[in-house]
């Protein structure tokens, strides 16, 4: 009775056909629009029920994964147990929980390395494995060269590469090693660059402006030097690896020299005022330029050390008569302190007789 008294107070009026406008969201809608935004709507609705169901499949790793994970001994995720089989736990890591999903998620998922007959070391060469690979190989020259400059100075032990020990310090006279014949550099680039930024470092300690290789115990052909004499002065710092005097000029100078070989000791030395010179940098590139003045004298002190040439070796036998005894005294102190070498080093021979002028000067 109850249904019969509703039924008759609430009509059932059905709506005109082909019509929806009944439905609040589409009223003062044209018939004609009516099906095609309900095709839209349901085409919405699929698309988005499709990328989080593909999404989702992605959370459970294939067959194949797992079994080949498993195979070769590698867990399939962070975290697996070691004890025994039946304990054997798999965590798996996907693409839908990092948020990377969408219509992607409809191809084959193909894994990296399915085919175990390929090496480890083989795998996925040409792209990442590469630059982690020599990333790492670049770590472990670069803790190499730090083990070997731990070790102390010392000289060279191939020609293809510059090995040096560090720290670095100034070698003094008359030791051999001023002497010796330098090797020609091969190597270029950041192990060169390290090399020169501590022979710099050691310049500088000790108030000089120019130093050789030869100088540090390092038998190649490089030197630095910096005019200017002062570390904040970056623009004037030069670095000159294999260096040749193509030509001098004609005009020469005296200037009272120093060395850092030779502590407490100067002279008179005369050098050509301007050259020309050829040379690599740390980068082995070739370069060309003409010095003059006193970064030209820099220059030729440095580059007679190259040569196993030392600055009292130019000096006239007055001057040298001058410095005669401190010449000396280095030389007894070097063989005091290395008796083991006193018949490889050149001494300075006897002192030079002097002109004089009436018998008295």
């Amino acid at each position: 009775r109850l249904v019969m008294e509703a039924a008759a107070a609430y009509p059932f009026r059905a709506p005109p056909p082909q019509t929806l406008n009944h439905l609040p969201f589409l009223r003062r809608r044209s018939p004609a629009l009516t099906l095609p935004a309900i095709a839209a709507a349901s085409l919405i609705v699929f698309m988005t029920f499709a990328t989080v169901l593909g999404g989702i499949s992605r959370c459970v790793p294939s067959k194949n994964i797992l079994q080949g994970s498993l195979g070769r001994g590698v867990s399939a995720g962070p975290s697996r147990s070691s004890n025994s089989p039946a304990s054997t736990t798999i965590t798996t890591t996907t693409r839908f929980c990092s948020g990377n999903f969408g219509w992607s998620s409809f191809l084959p998922v193909v894994p990296k390395h399915d085919n175990d007959d390929v090496p480890r070391h083989r795998r996925n060469v040409k792209g990442f494995g590469r630059r982690k690979m020599s990333k790492m190989l670049d770590e472990m020259n670069s803790l190499k060269r730090e083990k070997v400059r731990s070790m102390g100075t010392g000289p060279s032990s191939t020609t293809a590469s510059i090995q040096w020990k560090g720290p670095l310090n100034v070698i003094k006279y008359p030791d051999p090693r001023l002497r010796t014949e330098n090797e020609k550099i091969t190597e270029f680039g950041k192990p060169l660059q390290e090399l020169a930024d501590e022979m710099f470092d050691v310049m500088y300690d000790d108030d000089g402006c120019g130093l050789a290789a030869p100088q540090v115990g390092i038998n190649y052909r490089l030197m630095v030097f910096n005019p200017q004499g002062d570390r904040r002065k970056k623009d004037t710092e030069m670095v000159l690896a294999n260096p040749e005097i193509i030509s001098s000029g004609e005009e020469k100078d005296w200037f009272r020299e120093g060395c850092l070989s030779f502590p407490g000791i100067r002279g008179q030395v005369e050098r050509p005022t301007k050259v020309l010179i050829r040379a690599q940098d740390v980068k082995g590139e070739d370069i060309e330029f003409e010095l003059e003045g006193f970064t030209a004298r820099v220059f030729q002190h440095e580059y007679d050390h190259l040569s196993g040439t030392l600055f009292h070796d130019r000096m006239p036998d007055k001057e040298v008569a001058e410095i005669h005894a401190k010449l000396v005294t280095l030389e007894d102190n070097f063989v005091e302190a290395n008796p083991i070498l006193a018949d490889d080093i050149k001494r300075v021979g006897p002192k030079p007789e002097t002109k004089k002028v009436f018998g008295i000067f």
